[in-house]
């Protein structure tokens, strides 16, 4: 009798039928420890009766076959001291699969239930992906770890989510679907976390990766995902009315797309309620397949019905579309906006988007509209390239009516478009064909340019090649953006646009370097607008343009966002004659790296007569020399104008000795086209002398 007495309560404790509430390690299956259940279900099912008492955690320790019949953890009272962890144990990495509940077609469900962490790593505080839950089901099965209804405070980290077989045809599947007030009343999910999960394979996928619904206005999702790989058949990540939700350092891909869907989308955004901000960050989205017979629209990011603000900023868009169906006039985007009920503000920086030539014959674009709305998008210190070379590519695709309620801002971008078909963009009523004329109509982008960006490859958008070190990508430094993508300091005085601080920094900007000849010597002068870690100035000297000596060197002012002068007179000339010199600044790094400046001629021979020569390089990209002679001291003006006749740049306004002066003009914060040079110089004595010039940028 005594043996089966001990018998019954071994399989009560085995089976979880205690009445105790649960607390420290539980194992599954138990095995020879001291705690645990045979099952899962028979855990959460002594979990849901009996509540805990502590710190709990059910550690799995071997490969189970789960029914999601009894997999829902419904314990409504577990507290931030009473929580629930489940995890593999030490060392192990498991496999649990699951069939689906026929009934609520969802395999493992958090209702109602808080402060559960679902960790897959099998270390403490560990990153590795351990675990792995397969769902397998293809007649129930369509919500795979689904957290609904009021759940707060849950973690699901480092975890597989893999599918096997789901329910096919028409409806929709979830990875991880965070479900929120599914019935009136039931409660929104408040500070979930995702991270470090995988969620579906190259060749398997749910058709929603993670979703994040809160289904009504009054009840948003609240939430983060990041570090984590998703693959979908349709939208990675999907929302629905959602606040203070972080999208960060995930990496995106729609590998096995679903047939005939209205769209194909990484991350559909809709529902950010008033006054809410979403932040989207340091993402990669990879490639998105669509798989249509009919033509309809695929995109990196989709926007529809918000009215708070994004915060778009640090992301790789490299999608590569490909359509496995039939259609062949697919429009393919980067950022599309598809509903007329948004309002919201998206604000776009430091992102690096490239579209590369696709097979559709629809239209392709970095940014555009599938609805116009009253919406406003600011961008700036962006790389956006579209390779697409047809009649209907763009960089901008913004039909909209400008308006108080509907602004497109943008400045400071790179472009760099197809080929001689494609376009700069829409704006309003109208298609501008290139820069120069999208500027000149739209009054945007007065400092952006279009240039070639290298990067690492076709998918890795890391700048290489000439682009590393490439002055013409500084950017505006933004108070509230530190990092790059990969989380990298960007500099405080020259970052670089797109998502990526390349590795060498951008060197001092020099705007202007000049020559005057002083009775027997050379007075060189030079300005920079901005300096960074500037040791200083190796003034060098040479007859023959190709070879140099230094002459001197001259401090600079290491870290400054100010205009700093300075000035080197060369009086070796005094004691040789030659009748032409050459000089050119070394300007060095405290690091030790250095960069030359362009070289500039003067010639010593005396003056007659005052005279403006034509620049040289013309056309030029994105520097050119000046050269004017001034028989008398003077002062002196000379200024840079736009085609509209605005002035762009002073070079020269102060008092200059007589004598042959070489400038170097540097046009790298100007967009291609034509301007126009002017000098100005009057003399003590009263002569005076005006020309004017004109010079072509070319991009």
């Amino acid at each position: 009798m005594r043996k089966l007495s001990l018998l019954f309560i071994l399989i009560l404790i085995g089976t979880g039928l205690n009445a105790q509430p649960l607390s420290g390690n539980y194992y599954i299956p138990q095995g020879g420890n001291p705690q645990g259940f045979i099952t899962l279900a028979a855990a959460i099912t002594s979990l849901n009766t009996n509540g805990l008492s502590g710190p709990t955690t059910f550690f799995i320790d071997n490969n189970l076959t789960e029914d999601g019949t009894n997999c829902a953890i419904t314990r409504a009272d577990m507290t931030a001291t009473n929580f629930l962890t489940i995890k593999p144990a030490p060392g192990k990495s498991p496999t649990v699969t699951f069939s689906a509940n026929a009934t609520t077609k969802e395999f493992f469900t958090l209702d109602g239930a808080d402060y559960v962490v679902l960790d897959g790593s099998n270390t403490p505080g560990g990153t590795t992906r351990d675990m792995s839950f397969i769902f397998d089901d293809a007649v129930n099965g369509r919500w795979a770890v689904q957290v609904k209804n009021h759940c707060t405070n849950v973690t699901i980290k480092n975890l597989k989510v893999i599918p096997v077989n789901l329910v096919g045809g028409t409806l929709n599947t979830a990875g991880i679907p965070c479900d929120g007030n599914i019935s009136p009343g039931s409660g929104q999910i408040v500070n979930i976390l995702i991270e470090n999960c995988q969620v579906g394979t190259p060749v398997k996928s749910f058709e929603t990766g993670v979703a994040m619904w809160g289904n009504t206005p009054e009840t948003p999702t609240i939430g983060t995902i990041r570090n984590c790989d998703i693959y979908s058949g349709r939208r990675t990540i999907s929302t629905f009315y959602n606040a203070k939700n972080v999208y960060e350092n995930n990496n995106l891909y729609i590998s096995e797309p679903r047939s005939n869907r209205i769209f194909y989308t990484h991350l559909y955004i809709t529902g950010s309620v008033t006054g809410d901000t979403t932040i989207i960050r340091n993402n990669k989205f990879m490639k998105i397949y669509a798989n249509n017979t009919s033509n309809a629209f695929a995109s990196a990011v989709t926007v529809y019905g918000n009215t708070g603000v994004i915060n778009f900023y640090n992301n790789f868009i490299a999608p590569e579309f490909e359509n496995l169906g039939a259609a062949t006039a697919n429009r393919y985007y980067g950022i599309v906006f598809g509903s007329a009920t948004w309002n919201g503000v998206m604000n776009i920086a430091y992102n690096t988007i490239r579209l590369a030539p696709s097979s559709t014959t629809g239209r392709q674009a970095i940014l555009g509209t599938e609805v116009n709305s009253n919406a406003t998008l600011n961008l700036m210190n962006n790389i956006f390239s579209n390779e697409q070379n047809t009649e209907v590519s763009y960089i901008y695709h913004w039909p909209n009516t400008p308006g108080a309620t509907s602004m497109l801002n943008s400045d400071n971008n790179n472009y760099t478009l197809g080929g001689a078909n494609a376009k700069m963009g829409i704006y309003g009523a109208n298609t501008y064909n290139t820069l120069s004329d999208w500027i000149t109509g739209s009054s945007q982008d007065l400092n952006s340019m279009v240039k070639a960006v290298t990067f690492v490859s076709a998918s890795d958008l890391h700048l290489a090649g000439s682009s590393v070190g490439d002055f013409d990508l500084k950017a505006i430094p933004i108070e509230q953006i530190t990092t790059d993508i990969d989380g990298d300091m960007r500099s405080p005085v020259f970052p670089y646009k797109g998502a990526d601080e390349a590795s060498v920094p951008l060197p001092v900007e020099l705007v202007s370097f000049s020559a005057s000849v002083i009775g027997a010597g050379v007075e060189l002068t030079w300005s920079t607008a901005s300096e960074l870690n500037n040791s200083g100035f190796d003034v060098q000297r040479s007859t023959d343009g190709v070879n140099f000596t230094s002459l001197g060197f001259v401090r600079g002012n290491g870290t400054t966002t100010s205009t700093s002068n300075y000035t080197f007179v060369d009086e070796m000339l005094r004691h040789a004659y030659f009748p032409v010199v050459y000089y050119r600044l070394k300007q060095i790094d405290y690091t030790g790296e250095f960069t030359y400046s362009g070289v500039i001629e003067i010639d010593i021979n005396g003056v007659v007569d005052f005279a403006l020569n034509q620049n040289y390089p013309n056309p030029f990209n994105p520097s050119t020399t000046i050269a004017f002679s001034l028989p008398l001291d003077a002062t002196v003006s000379l200024k840079v104008y736009d085609i509209s006749g605005s002035e762009v740049s002073s070079i020269v306004n102060g008092q200059l000795k007589a004598g042959k002066h070489q400038v170097i003009f540097d046009a790298s914060n100007l967009s291609s086209g034509n301007y126009f040079y002017k000098i100005t110089a009057v003399s003590a004595d009263g002569k005076s002398f005006s020309e004017t010039k004109k010079m072509a940028l070319l991009k």
